[in-house]
């Protein structure tokens, strides 16, 4: 048995303590996570399976659009297993206090990053499935498939994951042992980020203006992307066409697409191993050494602080700031809300490229409240993955801060408004661009502007809150610290509490454009929704602060 044989067992081995850690939690905990995983798959599917419907009664440019749905589908799903490759990969590879252990093993370098690759796909990847499954579902019910049709699915979607998990793990590879630091490093991303921006604007303006006379010249025009998504040599476009090909029984032209998918894992399996035995332990040694190559100021925003304290109590500046340090000196934390954001921001940006602006009032509506949703969602994420585990990862040191002249609650208070002010600021900012570009009307503009700021507050309460309520100081893992109890019902909580605030406004506007609600109803009904929503909020963000506090003050520091 060789080494790389080994690592695996130990992995499975892994596998299943985790599933004996699980058993060990409460049945409290366990069925109600179950239950919201069940909820959100059936709520996923109908929203698919609708999606569906509609595209279907549109006539035949739904069908057309239907047909080539998969293709677009698995291209943006790829596109973000690749970055969510490069963010687990970072983790797995050079962040893992088990990499130095297996490195003074006798165990060859290669198998190592064979072994580290696998448990990045398996980080990485569970999420795609998520997603996949229910879609999948969707269709085969819509298209009265049966359900070989999941199996030829799940057949062509391990191949693809591998492949985007390797290109992922490639390029991390290559990025941590020859990318530049400091200043170099500034101005090689500054100019990456120039030329790949430019490189998708002309390639969406190349999109709108194709001069074909063909059905995709066609979709194209309707809905900028096809072209991109259904070139030849993407490996969404081969595992769309596989999937179909094989529903229609053309065993032959199916099973060369999958054979083109797994020769392509195996190349990049190999790339990876190569790559990784090259460059992998000058990188991690890079990486180690970083912090002594690196000169920092022994105090970082000292005349932040300066003005900060000109308008606030010394002891909230002092909370304010000790926050602010910690958060900015651990890349892996703001690095991720960095993604997130940005690639909202990249979409909202290229909103008129992709001539949604151009479109009838109904869907410039409904896209309008779809970004709202998408902006609030990833303010839950960001809540719940580093809000929540705030208090608890100040750790056996929070005695300091409760022997400290400054009581719990304005220590909670303080909290709550670090937060607010980062997340209404840059919510704030993508819900305007996100207006702007579409030239939406006012109320629509007014609306989309409140929620977001609605959304901030309530996300920051309740993680705040619940953080409090639900501390954990022995705990040093956010990971943990997220997934525990408290964890999953903040992110359940705001999850609710989005769908609570977003769907009156968005069905206001709906009957209102569809003219089934004018005039003085539509007023009133808008003046209960701005009411409604002030009254929700305050109850999201008071009452876990309230919590929270008190749980706070019965503790003994």
């Amino acid at each position: 048995m060789n080494s790389l044989q080994l690592l695996l067992q130990k992995g499975i081995r892994c596998l299943y303590n985790y599933r004996m850690v699980v058993r060990t939690q409460s049945s409290f905990k366990v069925i109600f996570s179950a239950t919201f995983l069940v909820l959100t798959m059936i709520g996923l599917f109908g929203i698919f399976y609708l999606g569906f419907e509609f595209l279907n009664n549109v006539g035949g440019v739904g069908l057309l659009i239907i047909n080539r749905l998969f293709a677009l589908f698995f291209f943006g799903l790829g596109l973000l297993l690749m970055m969510s490759s490069l963010v687990t990969s970072y983790a797995s590879f050079y962040q893992s206090p088990e990499v130095p252990f297996l490195l003074l093993k006798p165990i060859p370098l290669k198998d190592v990053i064979s072994y580290k690759f696998i448990e990045s796909v398996t980080m990485s990847s569970w999420a795609f499935f998520f997603i996949i499954i229910p879609f999948v579902i969707a269709y085969s019910v819509f298209q009265e498939l049966s359900l070989l049709f999941l199996f030829w699915v799940l057949l062509f979607s391990l191949p693809f994951v591998l492949i985007c998990c390797g290109i992922g793990s490639l390029c991390l590879i290559l990025l941590v042992r020859f990318l530049p630091r400091g200043k170099p490093l500034f101005i090689s991303v500054t100019i990456f980020l120039f030329v790949m921006g430019f490189a998708v604007l002309r390639a969406f303006h190349g999109v709108i203006q194709d001069s074909g006379a063909d059905q995709m010249m066609f979709l194209n025009k309707l809905i900028p992307g096809f072209r991109i998504t259904s070139h030849p040599l993407w490996p969404s476009y081969w595992v769309a066409e596989g999937m179909m090909s094989m529903s229609r029984m053309q065993w032959g032209r199916g099973f060369a697409f999958l054979a083109l998918l797994v020769s392509w894992v195996g190349v990049l399996n190999i790339l990876v191993r190569q790559f990784g035995g090259w460059f992998f332990y000058d990188g991690w040694q890079k990486v180690l050494s970083a912090e002594s190559r690196v000169s920092r100021k022994s105090i970082m925003f000292r005349r932040f602080e300066n003005v900060l304290g000109l308008f606030t109590p010394c002891d909230f500046k002092a909370l304010l700031m000790k926050d602010l340090r910690v958060f900015l000196r651990d890349p892996a934390q703001w690095s991720q809300g960095l993604i997130f954001y940005g690639i909202l921001g990249l979409y909202f940006i290229n909103l008129r490229n992709l001539q949604y602006h151009t479109l009838s009032d109904t869907w410039r509506s409904v896209i309008a409240f779809l970004n709202v949703f998408s902006v609030s969602a990833v303010m839950c994420s960001v809540g719940a993955r580093f809000v929540y585990p705030q208090l608890s990862l100040e750790g056996h040191g929070f005695w300091i801060v409760g022997m400290s002249p400054v009581t719990m609650g304005r220590v909670l208070f303080s909290k709550f408004v670090s937060a607010w002010l980062v997340l209404a600021a840059v919510s704030f900012t993508l819900m305007y661009l996100s207006v702007e570009m579409l030239r939406v009307d006012s109320g629509i503009k007014f609306a989309a502007l409140a929620i977001a700021l609605a959304m901030a507050c309530s996300v920051s309460g309740m993680s705040t809150g619940f953080g409090a309520l639900f501390l954990d100081l022995k705990q040093r893992n956010p990971a943990a610290i997220i997934s525990s109890f408290g964890g999953t019902l903040n992110l359940v909580m705001s999850l609710g509490f989005m769908f609570l605030i977003i769907v009156p406004f968005a069905a206001m506007y709906h009957f209102h454009i569809g003219q089934h609600v004018s005039g003085l109803w539509f007023r009133n009904g808008m003046t209960l929704a701005y009411l409604y929503l002030i009254a929700v909020t305050a109850i999201a963000t008071c009452v876990p602060m309230f919590l929270g506090r008190r749980s706070l003050l019965a503790r003994e520091f």
